[in-house]
């Protein structure tokens, strides 16, 4: 089951962001983390196992979407941008980079502390809830960091790859400065 913090954090911040891009992919991002949200909101909240199917079947559905919403929100933006190559290749970095961080951070970190700390988390429910929020939090840094991170090191890399190629039609030759040899001689001359 999705955690309700991440995902509530993305729903917000794909719908507000993807309202101001005029994105219309980004804000269905922030409808599938809705759903992702009312989901885990509903397996503590809602009593009715019917109802719970229906949300959490909705939910399933909204996670196997998520990764395709986001490729094509990429692919929209990179369509709309001025500089299409560094934003395309930005915006791959960048969901490529975000994707390793979680997958990490999961398998490495979250999931260690829950097996570590499993029979705390069992005993005490306040420090149960506490990790549930740290969890989500730790997992929405850790996918920001590396989408920020993939991204700049997208651009830096076609801003890199432009300067060497912009350098390719530019005389290789370093220009010297005129020397009269007069003047050489007749410094060599006076020492």
């Amino acid at each position: 089951m999705a955690n309700g913090v991440s995902c509530a954090f993305f729903a917000a911040r794909n719908i507000v962001n993807g309202t101001k891009e005029k994105n219309v992919f980004k804000e269905g991002i922030g409808v599938a983390q809705t759903i992702r949200t009312a989901d885990a909101a509903a397996s503590v909240a809602v009593k009715s196992a019917p109802l719970k199917k229906v949300i959490s079947g909705s939910a399933k559905f909204c996670r196997a979407i998520l990764y395709p919403l986001i490729w094509v929100s990429a692919l929209f933006n990179t369509i709309k941008s001025k500089d299409k190559v560094k934003t395309g290749v930005s915006q791959s970095a960048a969901i490529g980079t975000m994707y390793t961080f979680e997958k990490l951070v999961d398998k490495h970190v979250i999931q260690n502390i829950e097996k570590n700390h499993a029979s705390e988390f069992k005993a005490n429910k306040k420090t149960a809830i506490l990790w549930y929020i740290a969890r989500g939090l730790i997992f929405a840094a850790t996918s920001m960091t590396g989408y920020t991170l993939g991204s700049k090191i997208g651009g830096a890399s076609v801003d890199a790859i432009r300067g060497k190629s912009d350098n390719k039609n530019k005389d290789t030759f370093v220009s010297m400065p005129k020397i009269d040899n007069a003047d050489v001689f007749d410094e060599i001359l006076l020492k």
